[in-house]
């Protein structure tokens, strides 16, 4: 099996996760336009990505949302740096 280029492999929601996954630019780009502005790796988020071998970024992307979207709702949950108000 070869080992996914994450600098230059073509990234889109079908992209499989590998062992070899790397949160390059061009995966930071990928997910900045699947979850907007706000999007950051955080502590929890990598931690997950670590778990998620096998699953797409399309799925990633949806799964950073879910946590985001509950942080949003629930303001006792941790926040990531960029989601705090001012």
């Amino acid at each position: 099996m070869t080992v996914f280029d994450w600098h230059s492999g073509a990234i889109a929601r079908a992209t499989i996760l590998t062992k070899s996954f790397r949160t390059t630019q061009k995966v930071r780009r990928f997910f900045k336009a699947e979850c907007g502005n706000d999007f950051t790796f955080d502590r929890d988020f990598r931690a997950w990505l670590k778990t998620a071998t096998g699953k797409t970024l399309g799925e990633a992307a949806d799964e950073w949302r879910k946590r985001h979207s509950a942080n949003a709702s629930n303001p006792a949950a941790p926040r990531s740096k960029s989601s705090r108000p001012a």
